[in-house]
């Protein structure tokens, strides 16, 4: 448990707010970097000026990396206007240097620290329970970034995501996809010779997953999982079809079943394998699937970013459903690969500077269980 002190210490000392007064108050040397010289970018850079940082830098692509390797005479910390810009930096020579994306919510940053600090022990808990280092590392990588907004401190999977080895669905398993969307991550298991039942409720998403299905020959539903049977309402999200949630003031009505009803009523015999990425309702649909993961006993990859409580809460209900549970954790960047929504036309200018053309995300946090 070393290492969870130490990452504790360094949430003291680093955690956003404090970090940014900081280096104010010091005048410790800064660079800005933004993706181009655009007039909305100089102006967050003069913004910078205004607010007392002392920048002694300004960055714009390509970057010029042997510049870079020599800058702790020129700098100390890069401030980044957002994680697409940030998404350049991923470089070795800055893995010394912070690289702080700013927030656009300090409120949010203040929040989710002082809810980690009522969870140190429910944190400490899930830690302890992870079986390799790496999923340490990522564990306490995860908590710190979140909470100093400092990239450099997320440890990246360098597979695409919901692959983990020790942790994998193989040829002939039959996988639950919960939050199909486009169809991107059923189409990759069925390519890995499973047989795939998958769930997208966002009627919209639905229609896209549905011309994959017909090529790639798998079964979605346009039902969305849950704790119980039930309709909720919806708004689909026309710029980023990714983030469909229930909303009590959407225009659209779904669908909600358990997946314990679902295999019942389908009569599946058996479950392999179940990926949940459901905007929040993780926890939910685990509930619903509770007599599925006990008896079935199917290896899981679930999201556990999209809610603060999800990092320990969702490892504690499986725990409770089959407590010889082994866990893994994995942070994965954002590809064309896995999200191919997200790469739209307003990025490809962009994608020639991006190494392996990858977002970086605090998010995108994925927690195995087998």
């Amino acid at each position: 448990m070393k290492l969870f002190d130490e990452m504790l210490t360094r949430m003291h000392q680093e955690k956003y707010i404090t970090f940014m007064d900081k280096l104010v108050a010091e005048k410790v040397p800064i660079a800005c970097f933004i993706p181009e010289r655009t007039a909305e970018n100089m102006k967050f850079y003069r913004e910078l000026f205004n607010q007392g940082f002392n920048l002694t830098e300004l960055i714009i692509p390509p970057v010029n990396v042997s510049k870079l390797s020599d800058s702790p005479k020129i700098f100390k910390c890069i401030l980044v206007k957002d994680k697409l810009a940030a998404s350049f930096l991923r470089i070795p020579e800055l893995k010394d240097i912070p690289v702080i994306i700013l927030s656009k919510n300090t409120k949010k940053t203040r929040l989710i620290y002082d809810t980690y600090m009522k969870h140190l022990s429910d944190l400490a808990e899930v830690y302890s329970q992870l079986g390799d280092e790496l999923s340490r590392k990522t564990f306490l990588g995860f908590l710190l970034a979140k909470v100093t907004r400092n990239l450099n401190y997320a440890v990246f999977a360098d597979t695409s995501q919901y692959i983990c080895e020790g942790f994998l669905p193989v040829a002939g398993s039959v996988v639950i996809d919960g939050g199909a969307c486009e169809g991107s991550t059923a189409a990759k298991f069925i390519d890995m010779g499973c047989k795939v039942y998958a769930f997208e409720m966002d009627r919209e998403n639905f229609k896209l997953a549905e011309k994959v299905a017909r090529e790639k020959n798998f079964i979605v539903e346009n039902l969305g999982l849950g704790s119980y049977n039930h309709k909720i309402l919806y708004t689909h999200n026309v710029g980023h079809i990714g983030i469909t949630r229930a909303s009590e003031f959407g225009k659209e009505t779904a669908d909600i079943i358990t997946l314990d009803e679902y295999v019942s009523n389908h009569k599946i015999s058996k479950i392999d394998f179940i990926k949940l990425d459901t905007e929040g309702a993780e926890l939910d649909i685990l509930k619903g699937a509770k007599d599925v993961i006990s008896y079935q006993k199917p290896v899981l990859a679930v999201s556990v970013y999209h809610k603060t409580e999800h990092i320990w809460e969702i490892a504690k209900y499986l725990k409770f459903i089959r407590p010889e549970h082994k866990f893994a954790v994995r942070h994965y960047l954002v590809s064309a690969e896995d999200v191919p929504f997200v790469f739209n036309e307003s990025l490809k200018k962009y994608l020639s500077f991006i190494p392996d053309s990858k977002l970086v995300s605090f998010g995108e946090c994925i927690l195995f269980a087998k």
